[in-house]
């Protein structure tokens, strides 16, 4: 039972900010245009200041995670090989290709990730998941980014399309916190305190208006449209893989914050930005937003079973 009230304690406050903003939509309150705006003011301002604050914070941790950060970069590469290897021979269609391969892997933990650790061990256990974030940021943006030219369906030469990564990346504004704050970390720089209260004041909201946004953006009406698709990606990306992932960082001495922020990383739902990266290479980015959608709503469960079978083994 404690187990279980653990688990609701820490899954269930995200939810009902997702909800939130999904019931404030559905009575008008939000607006499609408050919605696109909030979201890029989020993915532009709000996430990155968070994403740097937490990693300045946990500078005198980030040095010990080297084992954290070689697991997700080494199991992130091979979950990419093999869904390249998998998904072209079980779909023809290469306008989904790109998509789904980019579904299977890439989640939203940074949205996810540093509320759920807050809920479970406060700020005194944000090191991993700070460090996991700075890790697959510019991990999975690059490998987006390679899929698609792989999979992609841009009428451009291969020089236009190289280009174009390299400005995407040079230009992400996650990537770009990611780097400035280990920066800040390497060389032991301290925020001035006025500098400093303010990114923190502005890291508070971001999780929160992130989660409202996410929930205004919903539409469920479409998100079973690509049902012969969004079953077995889903099943694979928030059931099978995590499962694997986790069970291997168990036997490999994983448990607490470090597991914490390995099981978020693989049980979070599709990111979000991965609608608007599969429309800008070409793909399909109307299958990207249902998957986006199912996969959040499988993850108010599927994230809360995974807390509960992991606290009641005493490994988080």
């Amino acid at each position: 039972m404690e187990s279980f009230l653990f688990a609701v304690s820490v899954v269930l406050p995200l939810f009902l900010l997702i909800a939130l903003g999904y019931f404030l939509m559905r009575i008008n309150v939000f607006t499609d245009e408050y919605v696109d705006k909030t979201n890029k003011i989020c993915f532009r301002v709000f996430l990155p200041v968070m994403i740097f604050v937490n990693i300045i914070y946990s500078r005198e941790e980030i040095g010990d995670e080297f084992m954290t950060i070689r697991f997700v970069i080494i199991t992130t590469l091979v979950l990419v090989a093999i869904y390249m290897i998998v998904v072209p021979v079980l779909e023809k269609d290469n306008f989904k290709r790109g998509t789904i391969v980019q579904s299977l892997y890439r989640s939203n933990s940074v949205l996810l990730g540093v509320p759920i650790i807050l809920n479970m061990y406060g700020p005194a256990g944000l090191a991993p998941m700070s460090v996991v974030i700075a890790v697959v940021v510019p991990l999975y943006n690059t490998l987006a980014v390679l899929i698609f030219s792989v999979f992609g369906n841009l009428d451009k030469s291969f020089l236009h399309t190289l280009k174009k990564i390299s400005k995407d990346l040079a230009t992400n504004p996650l990537i770009i916190a990611s780097v400035l704050a280990l920066i800040f970390v390497a060389l032991d720089i301290k925020l001035p305190h006025v500098l400093d209260v303010t990114a923190h004041s502005i890291a508070v909201v971001a999780p929160t208006l992130a989660l409202m946004a996410l929930g205004g953006s919903f539409r469920f009406k479409k998100a079973f449209g690509n049902a012969k698709y969004i079953v077995p990606i889903s099943t694979v990306k928030m059931i099978i893989s995590p499962v694997v992932l986790i069970a291997i960082a168990v036997f490999m001495g994983f448990e607490g914050t470090r597991l914490a922020a390995i099981m978020i990383l693989y049980c979070a739902p599709v990111a979000v930005s991965s609608q608007v990266t599969a429309q800008e290479m070409g793909a399909d980015g109307e299958l990207a937003g249902q998957l986006i959608v199912v996969t959040s709503i499988l993850s108010c469960f599927t994230i809360f079973g995974f807390i509960y079978v992991l606290n009641a083994m005493s490994l988080l």
